[in-house]
């Protein structure tokens, strides 16, 4: 990358970001972490994409694919927060979420293994879905490897990159797709110069499944299916989903919905599940006494029926919903209860503030505009709790489990009222044109029609025509209906 773009970067974006460091630098690319202004002062990664070549074309191109890559909204994809051709800089770039943890640094052990709440098989369920619901939108990531996977705080995965590798084809010259292929993780129609696809991307992260699973860097050509079986510990059924992904012939693989939808149920069987601790009040003693659930004020008892409700030890779904009003507010719908809940920072737990044992009709409702959630749940009294060491870090992985299905909640909402959306401009946009037809073209109505043997057709209008009714020659005269056999036309 020359001095000229390294300087660049300051002059380009001045008005907004404040740009603190290149921390990538690649051989089409360089990327900068800066500070928005206009977002608090929020980090971002800014990409600058290296060409001399700003034609219309590529201003067209670049413009067509950032428009798609914005579209994808998904809490395990990075957001593209912009992207634009700079006239005064003379370079297009894209400005990105930004997080210093990859995927890749994980597995080489740059960074701690037990981040946040990192568990393998729930980050293959959530890649899968991040995936899924890019190719719904029909678009290609062409890159899947561990290096364009970043890790949040609370070890949540980010599909990065997404299309930049198109990009990059589009915008520079004398280059191909074959220039950004990643040994190991292209998959063979990559690495033979075919047509690259949907199927591809499914590969692709069966490459980075067989890679977190061993632990082991997958060979030049991409791992064997012999390989996979002999060298990854999991369950059979995991394995052989992952083999699937691994196809050779691209016809042979299953699509990214298939891939979720088989995945979803081995993860599940298998991740680990996260321990919570609830702070068991007296109000809460009182509550289930009320509902004739437990002996008046008898704790014991009461410890055992919230636990009993939230499914005991076999770790059943709840679902839980934050207080939007107060986000230290929390409501956990069990089995049949409803739980009021309260942050208890001092304690690095809930506390229960309430319990209420609603109609099962309500308590089914308001349970479908919860989030669904699966965990061990221990009570215990306030007094004599001693926390855990790890009792903050269990706390800040609730809060941002509830989080992440919030933003899931949110995003599959935004999808489904900008569908609705889309369907209704549409339809005023019809209606609207029907009118202006119907206003603009008289219809002309007969009260009689002949044909004679040699299939001429005499209409006998009910009304004389207006005078200045004209008809071109590919214009319909007449259109016989069915239902009353009567023929009505317009032009």
């Amino acid at each position: 990358m020359s001095s000229r773009r390294t300087d660049l970067a300051g002059s380009l974006f001045e008005n907004r970001f404040d740009v603190q460091e290149r921390i990538g630098n690649g051989r089409m690319s360089s990327v900068y972490l800066a500070l928005d202004r206009d977002d608090g002062n929020r980090q971002v990664a800014v990409k600058l994409l290296d060409t001399e070549h700003p034609d219309e074309l590529r201003r067209e191109a670049f413009k067509r694919e950032t428009q798609a890559l914005r579209r994808l909204r998904h809490p395990n994809v990075v957001e593209m927060l912009g992207g634009a051709w700079s006239e005064s800089a003379g370079a297009f770039y894209l400005v990105l979420d930004y997080s210093p943890r990859s995927l890749d640094k994980l597995m080489r052990g740059e960074i701690d293994s037990a981040l946040g709440g990192f568990d393998k098989y729930r980050v293959i369920r959530q890649l899968a879905d991040a995936l899924a619901c890019a190719h719904a939108e029909r678009i290609i990531h062409r890159d899947i490897k561990t290096a364009n996977i970043l890790l949040d705080e609370s070890g949540e995965p980010k599909l990065a990159d997404f299309g930049v590798s198109k990009l990059l084809g589009h915008l520079t010259v004398g280059e191909t797709l074959a220039a950004f292929q990643s040994p190991g993780f292209a998959s063979p129609e990559q690495r033979g110069g075919g047509a690259v696809g949907l199927e591809s991307d499914v590969y692709s992260l069966g490459v980075v499944f067989f890679h977190m699973l061993t632990g082991e860097e997958p060979p030049p050509e991409g791992p064997s299916a012999l390989e996979l079986y002999r060298s990854v510990d999991a369950p059979q059924p995991l394995k052989d989903a992952i083999a699937d992904m691994l196809e050779s012939d691209p016809s042979k693989r299953p699509t990214a919905a298939d891939v979720l939808a088989r995945l979803t149920e081995i993860t599940r069987r298998n991740e680990s599940l996260p321990t919570y601790s609830l702070i068991r009040t007296r109000r809460a003693v009182s509550d289930l006494a009320e509902a004739g659930r437990i002996p008046s004020q008898d704790w014991d008892a009461a410890a055992e029926a919230l636990v009993r409700d939230l499914g005991g030890d076999e770790a059943g779904e709840v679902h839980i919903q934050r207080n939007r009003n107060n986000p230290d507010e929390f409501r956990i719908l069990g089995d049949s209860l409803l739980m009021f809940c309260a942050i208890s920072s001092e304690r690095d737990a809930l506390r229960v503030t309430g319990v209420l044992a609603p109609h099962r009709a309500s308590h089914d409702m308001q349970k479908s505009y919860a989030h669904p959630l699966r965990a061990i749940w221990r009570v215990v009294n306030y007094q004599d709790w001693q926390p855990e060491s790890d009792a903050a870090d269990g706390l800040a992985n609730l809060i941002a489990n509830v989080g992440h299905a919030e933003t899931v909640g949110n995003v599959s909402r935004q999808q489904r009222q900008s569908r609705r959306d889309f369907i209704e401009r549409w339809r005023q946009t019809l209606l609207k044109s029907v009118n202006e037809i119907e206003s603009r073209s008289p219809r002309l109505q007969y009260s009689k029609v002949e044909e004679d043997e040699d299939g001429i057709i005499t209409f006998t209008l009910r009304r004389p025509p207006p005078d200045n009714l004209a008809f071109g020659d590919d214009q319909a005269l007449a259109v016989r209906t069915r239902k009353t056999n009567r023929t009505s036309g317009s032009p």
